[in-house]
């Protein structure tokens, strides 16, 4: 709910809010480029994990019991970090495709998403099978008090920024790719 209420609220903040107030401090019409928003999404993404990480931590060495509420923060980060990506990912296909590709393009996202949920089982399968060799618990046990789901965000938040850094490169190799192709064009 958190996560959604995040969403609902950063789409309304920034499209009746945000982009009208600095248009108007600006005098001119501003918006932030889509590839600026994807980047700020996946930065989100990352800090979601550092936080689920240190609450995760934090959790295990309480001795009380923790209210669910210690969760708002990283679910409220990853609502944002998805209202920025995802939308931001649909308007890059959407206005660098071709009309008559739209289709596929929205697609696109649909078949990333399940890549992506296939990547997410193989990484938990193979961090269970690791962790509990030996005869250890896995850190990912059914039982949160004999886990380690602090030590599974961080390996999650690593591969995150590995994922960050990577699409900064994409992005600086695309944002050049549009000034070499402006130029063509211009000449």
């Amino acid at each position: 709910t958190f996560a959604l209420v995040t969403l609902m609220l950063w789409l309304v903040l920034y499209d009746r809010v945000i982009i009208p107030l600095a248009s108007k401090l600006l005098n001119k019409p501003f918006s932030i480029h889509v590839i600026s928003r994807a980047g700020l999404g996946q930065l989100l993404s990352f800090l979601c994990l550092v936080v689920g990480a240190l609450v995760e931590r934090t959790r295990r060495e309480r001795i009380t019991q923790m209210s669910a509420l210690w969760l708002v923060p990283q679910v409220g980060l990853l609502g944002l970090a998805e209202g920025l990506t995802a939308i931001a990912q649909l308007e890059l296909m959407y206005s660098e495709f071709p009309k008559s590709m739209s289709s596929v393009s929205s697609n696109l996202y649909g078949v990333a998403m399940s890549i992506a949920s296939l990547v997410a089982s193989l990484i938990m399968s193979v961090v269970d099978s690791v962790s509990k060799q030996g005869g250890k618990d896995s850190w990912v046990s059914h039982d949160p008090n004999k886990g380690h789901y602090d030590y599974y965000y961080w390996i999650l938040g690593g591969f995150t920024l590995l994922n960050c850094m990577y699409f900064l490169w994409c992005s600086m190799v695309f944002r050049e790719g549009k000034r070499v192709e402006t130029k063509l064009v211009v000449t």
